[in-house]
């Protein structure tokens, strides 16, 4: 689709890659490392980008009003 640079899809891949397996091995141990509220702030936000950017520019015109740019006002 060509909307997002492949590094920030690796960085992003790689971080959540790291943290199952860092999760995988406590959890063999018998630790638990529960997620921070911040750590939950995150993954939601990015779920929201990710959907943003998958209905593309047509779907979420509207947006861009809240970004700051002008929305056809006189």
């Amino acid at each position: 689709m060509d909307v997002a640079p492949a590094w920030i899809v690796a960085v992003i891949l790689g971080r959540e890659l790291a943290v199952t397996v860092l999760r995988s091995v406590a959890h063999a141990r018998g630790l638990t490392l529960p997620a921070s509220p911040l750590g939950k702030l995150k993954m939601a936000s990015q779920v929201v980008a990710i959907l943003l950017l998958i209905l593309g520019r047509d779907h979420v015109a509207g947006l861009s009003c809240w970004g700051g740019s002008a929305c056809g006002s006189p």
